[in-house]
């Protein structure tokens, strides 16, 4: 697992113990209500346990497993400070431990007594039945060394066996003896006791090792695995006391996880153990390894209790994490299928399912909504009752595995898609039936919409339309969009819904061919929405589009129109030449710099602005951000705003999203603030930003991207804009619905800065923007590195009076290529920072033949009258 790469340094070698204490601890009087009995007997089971024999199943627990050789943690045991601590005892020489050590035995003998670990021999009732042989094949495959499996075919085969030292008879060794176990019987008929071939075989290793074996009692432990469904408990404990710090299912798979395949049924398969086990490095665990800081301590949020209860029962919890988990597998899929749908379109199932809205779903735990849970807490007879028994806890976790075994069942994409839409329906239906669900639910604050089985579904069906559209399946992907749409609720995506109705449009219209009049009435239904309920916001990118798509159908101008005519007579257009080099389809234009380098046009338009004294940053909005994070830090990390901060470990607040509710939450706080930016001299407002970057530097924040861009550059870009259009910037992020939820997307890409003092005799100097920030550019790629990050206060001082009395000013330019248009988000970005902030922002068009150039200048000029130049 990769968390145990981790550089550990030496004073922090408990740290594994002290955060999976932690956050049994913390689910114990935070979420006990959600245990069930066998769970809560488990959980004080372990927390009875002896220190070491804490720390050496957590460090098993860490690991990827489950079987596991007795000799490979004997590094856990030697280590002399944490044998000090645990048995309170001064060892007066080093320990010398080896398999049959009295401390090694009794610390894995009494994990075996708990039920965390279990050996060949645990099930004795089946030693010799198939179910116990493959379990015994697996310690084989997992902890067996070539010489002992040699030692082991030798006592299957009942000949010598040779002693060949590759690779490739090892595995053959391996297939042989899995041939022979699997198809040999005993005159009784039962399987050769393999379990005991295997002891053996290790016990033989140790001798041949130089340990002395004599008199070793028979129930030595030498090897052992861990209990899978204890783990796996485990592992839903920590995504629960992490459900909002870490994120979602999808993020946690890198590409190198994922094989690309057309079978969804192997695809499905692949997804369970890592459902069951994912190498996750979870943040407090990094905290305490002093890999990774929050803005946020335990004190800060502990002085804000949580007001509401996340989750209704067990039930309700059991229903989110198997939802969080079909989008687990969603992502998979999504990454499997897509790209091969451009090749192979997937198969279309002509089936009545698509059209059958009331279908029960096959995963158990959506039904059991229905009924109303007969406990809302864990009652535990005694403290000191350990009574876990294998049925009591099979039947609590029959939901878990009864959805593995469903997963196992899905042989289509179709199919997967179908069981969201019923689970999805199921829940629904229970919201209006079950009056204790729907109370809790409306009880609860609107930034906990999205820790709910309803949104993990619609976000599944979100993407499934992709899917269909690519595969051709238009049909189908207008059913769900018609659904998502006429659904009351969408569970905190309310946001997608512009561009629900966009795609309905588009679909219905080029790809269904709709007749034109019902094209209208989607869009004028799409546009008519925040109207007619007040409920459902449509950000402002997506009613541009849905307008354009409705003034094409109309073919006139219209009182629907008047934005998008706006936001088009206000923008700016230039245009380059600029020299291509080849390149292959679907690859981004490359030019010829003005250096005679190749460049991306990014890079050609921040070169042919320096030679006229800008200097150009492609940073996509990031440094807006970053400006803003830092200004606003208080207002953001502010922890007496109740539920938005529930653990230490999170990145931001969990209104952040929900623009109205984030700004009444922190109205006065917002408002002082602003205040207090308009009113900043210069050196008081370049101050204040290295206060916070000094303060907060390294804190992981969604916010401020600490190591792209140096201090001095984001200071400069303050003093350009000045006080007046900084407090704007800030006063339209916090509270504009476009910057919490989508961010900075559509943010033009290049941010030039020119700073200047123009001298009596008629003369001007300029700044060197780049030297003066210790950045190394180099203007023929897209690269951008500092050297220096965080300078002391004298020198800020003496360079703020080097550039006083200078002009500075400040422009941003959205770069588009010769096949390349405007997005409607960037159309209305750019309307933004013109009109409301007061920022230049321009377009910038780089175009392959100089004979386009007047083209497009004079079509400019007739169609939107706006101001143009060529270069």
């Amino acid at each position: 697992m990769q968390t145990e790469l981790l550089d550990v340094a030496e004073n922090d070698q408990d740290a594994w113990t002290s955060h999976f204490c932690m956050v049994l601890d913390s689910i114990w009087t935070d979420y006990r209500h959600l245990l069930s009995p066998q769970e809560a007997l488990r959980i004080r089971a372990f927390q009875r346990l002896e220190k070491l024999t804490q720390h050496i199943y957590i460090r098993l627990f860490q690991r990827k497993g489950p079987w596991f050789k007795t000799s490979s943690l004997l590094r856990y045991f030697q280590d002399q400070r944490l044998h000090r601590i645990w048995t309170r005892e001064e060892p007066d020489i080093p320990m010398v431990l080896n398999e049959e050590s009295p401390i090694v035995q009794s610390t894995l003998q009494k994990l075996i007594e708990d039920g965390f670990i279990e050996t060949l021999g645990s099930k004795r009732d089946i030693l010799c039945a198939k179910e116990h042989v493959e379990f015994t094949l697996e310690a084989l495959d997992s902890c067996c060394s070539l010489p002992e499996l040699i030692f082991i075919e030798g006592k299957v085969s009942g000949k010598k066996v040779g002693t060949k030292t590759s690779a490739g008879n090892k595995s053959k060794l391996l297939g042989t003896i899995h041939r022979n176990v699997l198809t040999q019987r005993r005159l009784d008929g039962s399987f050769l006791p393999i379990h005991t071939f295997v002891n053996q075989a290790w016990t033989s290793s140790i001798q041949s090792n130089g340990s002395s074996v004599k008199g070793m009692q028979t129930r030595t432990t030498l090897g052992f695995h861990v209990v899978e469904h204890v783990r796996d408990l485990f592992h839903r404990l920590h995504r629960l006391f992490y459900i909002h710090s870490i994120k979602t299912p999808a993020s946690f798979s890198t590409p190198g996880m994922l094989q690309k395949s057309t079978s969804v049924q192997l695809i499905v398969a692949s997804c369970i153990p890592v459902l069951k086990h994912e190498p996750i490095q979870w943040p407090g665990l990094l905290v305490q390894f002093r890999k990774l800081q929050f803005p946020l301590d335990s004190s800060q949020i502990l002085r804000c209790e949580s007001t509401k209860k996340l989750f209704r029962s067990r039930t309700d919890y059991l229903c989110y994490e198997i939802a969080s988990q079909l989008r687990f597998v969603m992502h998979r899929l999504v990454v499997s299928l897509i790209p091969s749908c451009d090749v192979h379109p997937l198969e279309h199932e002509k089936s009545i399912c698509w059209k059958e809205s009331e279908t029960c779903p096959q995963i158990e735990i959506f039904r059991a909504l229905h009924s109303c849970p007969k406990t809302t807490k864990t009652q535990v007879k005694s403290e000191f009752d350990t009574k876990i028994t294998r049925s009591a806890w099979a039947d609590e976790q029959h939901f878990i595995s009864q959805f593995y075994d469903t997963l196992t069942t899905m042989h289509s994409f179709e199919t997967f898609v179908l069981e969201v839409r019923s689970c999805l329906h199921s829940y629904r239906r229970a919201l209006i039936d079950v009056e204790s669900l729907s109370l809790h639910t409306s009880q609860l604050p609107p930034f906990f919409e999205k820790y709910n089985p309803g949104y993990q579904c619609t976000r599944i069906l979100h993407e499934a339309t992709a899917v269909f559209e690519k595969g051709k399946q238009y049909d189908v992907a207008v059913l769900l969009l018609k659904e998502l749409l006429d659904s009351e609720t969408n569970f905190g995506l309310e946001r997608k819904r512009g561009y629900w109705w966009q795609r309905l449009a588009l679909n219905s219209a080029q790809h269904l061919k709709v007749p034109r009049q019902k094209v209208l009435e989607i869009c004028e239904r799409a546009l008519s929405e925040d109207q007619t309920n007040g409920t459902h916001h449509i950000v402002a990118g997506d009613r541009v589009a849905l307008e354009r798509r409705y003034e094409r159908l109309v073919a006139k101008c219209d009182s629907n129109t008047d934005q998008e005519e706006r936001l088009d007579v206000d923008l700016v257009h230039e245009y380059i030449q600029g020299r291509p080099l080849n390149r292959q389809m679907g690859e981004k234009s490359r030019f010829i710099g003005y250096d005679d380098q190749p460049c991306s046009v990014e890079q050609l338009v921040i070169q042919k602005y320096y030679f006229e004294n800008w200097y150009g940053i492609h940073c996509e909005g990031h440094l807006f951000r970053n400006v803003v994070g830092l200004l606003m830090w208080e207002v953001f990390y502010l922890a007496t705003v109740p539920d938005v901060f529930q653990t230490p470990y999170q990145n931001g607040p969990l209104d952040f999203g929900y623009a109205n509710v984030f700004v009444r939450n922190r109205q006065d706080e917002i408002s002082a603030r602003l205040q207090a930016i308009e009113q900043f001299s210069s050196l008081e407002l370049v101050s204040e930003i290295e206060r916070i970057w000094t303060s907060q530097f390294g804190n992981v924040s969604r916010f401020v991207s600490w190591t792209a861009y140096p201090l001095r550059l984001h200071q400069l870009i303050a003093l350009s804009l000045g006080t007046i259009r900084l407090k704007a910037l800030c006063e339209y992020m916090l509270s504009s619905v476009e910057y919490h939820q989508r961010s900075a997307s559509g943010i033009p890409d290049l941010l030039l800065l020119r700073l200047s003092r123009t001298h009596q005799n008629g003369t001007t100097d300029f700044f060197n923007v780049y030297e003066h920030c210790g950045v190394d550019v180099v203007l023929d790629h897209d690269t951008f590195g500092h050297a220096k990050s965080t300078p002391e206060t004298s020198e800020t001082e003496c360079w703020l009076n080097q550039m006083e009395g200078m002009d500075m000013d400040l422009r941003l330019i959205e770069v588009k290529g010769p096949r390349d248009r405007l997005s409607d988000q960037q159309r209305v970005w750019l309307h933004v920072f013109n009109e409301k902030i007061k920022i230049d922002a321009i377009v910038m068009h780089v175009l392959e033949e100089e004979r386009h150039i007047t083209k497009k200048v004079s079509s400019s000029r007739c169609n939107t009258n706006c101001p143009t130049s060529s270069t």
